[in-house]
Formats: structure tokens, sequence, C-alpha cells
């Protein structure tokens, strides 16, 4: 439903590329959970393959699980890679109410 704060419904399968077109991402969302304690949560692959001619980058593997806050306005998670490039972090992310939201 549009302007309902409880719609993921455009979570999916996303293909992107950063702005100068040196890395392609291919996103599968895995599972999308809602239990009592925690609330939403969300586990997805993805591999990332550089443009060629990106010496410095390497295609690689990854898994992620993301949990959003109650309002579902952020959410807090952690990644890794593998396959290719072994790294891992935390990532924050935080609802953007731009144009074309409500």
């Amino acid at each position: 439903m549009e302007g309902d704060p409880h719609d993921l419904s455009d979570l999916g399968q996303d293909p992107s590329e950063a702005e100068d077109g040196s890395i392609g991402l291919r996103q599968h969302w895995a599972a999308l959970i809602c239990d009592d304690a925690e609330g939403y949560r969300l586990l997805y692959n993805y591999r990332n393959d550089p443009a060629i001619g990106e010496v410095d980058l390497r295609s690689h593997l990854g898994s992620c699980m993301l949990i959003f806050s109650k309002d579902l306005e952020s959410a807090e998670g952690e990644y890794f890679n593998g396959h290719g490039r072994f790294t891992f972090g935390t990532i924050s992310l935080k609802r953007d109410h731009g144009k074309g939201h409500q």
C-alpha cells in the first residue's frame, strides 16, 4: 500500500550499478522474517562484479542480515564477503522520505 510505513513490497531482486559504472551489483533477498522479539529481519545475498578495467576491485559474493527498527525508519546489521574479497563490517540504513514519498 502506498504510504503504509510497514510496506516493504519494494524489496526484491535489485540489479544496480555505481554512479561511475565501476561495479555491477546483483542482490537476492533470501528471507524477510518478522517476530515479536526483534521485529523485521532481512537476510540477503549479493554478487558484486567490477567493470572491466577496475584492477583494484575483485568479483565477490556476500551476505547480510539487517534488523529494522519497530517504526521501520532505520535498520542496522552486519555483512561479510567471500570468494574473492574477504571483508566484513556493519551497515546502518535510514529511510529516505524524499520526493515522491509521503
